[in-house]
């Protein structure tokens, strides 16, 4: 899926998707708290059951982002969070 050619309508939908359910899980790092904190931290370190195709590994592998240097941004500091979520914001364009 994430080929450089021209994608389709479906294939734009489902990259949307990932890069939506990445950013939630950096968002809920960066403002949650208690089990939604817990949760995402979870699931960037690959300990949380996801359905087939939605693993922090697989959306990693969907946008060509090595998922080691992404847990280390996201698990990171503020500045390199950002940074990732603009690389995802360019890839889904």
């Amino acid at each position: 899926m994430a080929n450089s050619g021209p994608r389709s309508s479906a294939e734009k939908c489902e990259l949307t998707i990932r890069s939506a359910v990445l950013i939630n899980a950096i968002l809920d790092i960066e403002r949650g708290a208690g089990v939604i904190l817990n949760d995402a931290i979870r699931w960037v370190n690959g300990a949380f059951e996801s359905m087939p195709g939605y693993s922090f590994n697989d959306i990693c592998d969907t946008f060509n982002i090595s998922p080691e240097a992404a847990r280390e941004a996201i698990l990171g500091d503020t500045k390199t969070r950002n940074k990732l979520k603009r690389q995802l914001d360019r890839r889904t364009a």
